[in-house]
């Protein structure tokens, strides 16, 4: 009987402790990180955007196709917060947002703390653009590019070209949400009589305001 007795307890205390290693390893799976940092109305004014409702959103790999709210918070009298977010390892990327959904930062990775994060509602960046011109192609052709400097509209600059710069937009507003290491702007080009393609090129705003963002187009 008291071996009976005995053996019964051994296994109990192998399956209670299988039981803990079990919630020890869904503890550490589901440790919770943080993002803190004050959020303004732009990076000129920074008035706080008091007293917020706001969210974390975390997208499926790296895409808006689905995702879900992991986090809530609040910004207080200085427009500062503090979120709490589940760790996650894959390669899925966050936005911070507002509680309707409409994105204040973006590309916020899951992995890792974040202290004192600067988040603008609107930003604004000074892009200078140039030509680095390889093929100055021919007279009666036209280089038709995106022109941040007019609001999004076209530069027409008759060809032959040289290389330099064509022309610097002050407070350019791109259309995306803050990224949180940059934010992804696209600048379009053609010819015109038209040759059928369109050339696009992506390049990082990693600083606004009164920084000037320098960016060449390959001309060929």
């Amino acid at each position: 009987m008291l071996l009976i007795k005995s053996i019964y307890m051994k296994h109990t205390m192998a399956f209670l402790l299988f039981i803990s290693l079990l919630t020890s390893c869904k503890k550490e799976e589901n440790s919770t990180l943080y993002m803190s940092g004050y959020i303004y109305n732009n990076c000129y004014d920074k008035v706080p955007v008091q007293n917020s409702s706001i969210r974390l959103y975390r997208t499926k790999f790296g895409t808006i196709q689905g995702g879900e709210v992991v986090a809530t918070g609040t910004t207080d009298a200085n427009g500062f917060f503090k979120i709490s977010f589940p760790q996650d390892n894959a390669a899925n990327w966050m936005k911070l947002q507002t509680s309707g959904g409409g994105d204040l930062m973006e590309k916020i990775p899951p992995d890792k703390n974040y202290n004192n994060v600067e988040v603008f509602t609107t930003i604004f960046a000074n892009i200078n653009v140039s030509l680095n011109v390889i093929n100055p192609h021919n007279v009666g052709d036209t280089l038709v590019i995106g022109n941040f400097s007019n609001g999004g509209g076209e530069l027409k600059i008759p060809c032959p070209l040289s290389s330099g710069p064509i022309y610097t937009a002050t407070d350019w507003n791109p259309l995306a949400a803050q990224g949180y290491e940059y934010t992804e702007e696209k600048i379009a080009w053609t010819f015109r009589p038209s040759t059928g393609f369109v050339y696009v090129k992506s390049f990082k705003i990693d600083k606004y305001c009164q920084d000037t963002i320098y960016m060449t187009v390959d001309i060929n």
